[in-house]
């Protein structure tokens, strides 16, 4: 005969122990089915703004495009940045170099940054060894922290700034570390009419 010792039969607190257990792993089930269904969602609208052109890999932001990291591949040789991107038929600014954007790629030789770049992120260019040349086309220097170019050889790299903005640049504590030219092309008024800022006298690309 069969016997029940006090506390372990099949009685009303093992039928509540049961019923508690399966809801609690329904629960669960439940949290695991929303994550799942989220982060779907979410991965979903990533793909749907990150995108590539001419070899350079973007992502949409609230207000243009932000260069982000090459997922296949290293950046390599010369990337010149544009100021603008096309989208599904739509143009957005490229405002932004992301976080780590380029780190690592240690076969990058040089790099255009447009005037339209408001922000560069922490580690950007970090480890470029290769790095030779930054052409930098915004008047006054971005600002950016240590990490940004970290790891690179200062000393073999020049920076590429605007006609008499050399100064600001030289001043920064992390752009004042390369190597300063000017280039490009300033027109000023003269009593002769517009004419390039090199045809003046004093004027022309310098080194600093």
């Amino acid at each position: 005969m069969a016997q029940l010792v006090h506390g372990h039969g099949c009685g009303c607190g093992a039928v509540k122990q049961i019923k508690k257990d399966v809801f609690s792993n329904m629960r669960f089930r439940l949290f695991l089915l929303v994550s799942a269904v989220a982060l779907l969602a979410a991965g979903l609208v990533s793909c749907d703004k990150a995108f590539v052109r001419d070899g350079v890999n973007y992502e949409l932001n609230n207000e243009g495009a932000t260069v982000v990291p090459s997922k296949l591949k290293q950046y390599v040789g010369k990337v010149k940045i544009p100021d603008s991107v096309l989208y599904k038929g739509k143009k957005y600014a490229v405002n932004a170099i992301g976080d780590d954007a380029f780190k690592n790629c240690k076969m990058l030789i040089s790099v255009t940054i447009p005037g339209t770049v408001k922000t560069i992120g922490a580690g950007a260019f970090q480890d470029c060894k290769g790095l030779k040349a930054i052409h930098c086309q915004n008047a006054t220097p971005l600002l950016i922290d240590a990490s940004t170019f970290k790891g690179i050889y200062y000393e073999q790299v020049t920076l590429y700034v605007p006609l008499a903005s050399s100064p600001s640049y030289s001043n920064d504590p992390e752009w004042g570390k390369f190597n300063i030219s000017e280039e490009g092309e300033t027109v000023v008024k003269t009593p002769m009419g517009m004419r390039p800022a090199e045809e003046l006298p004093g004027k022309g690309t310098h080194s600093f």
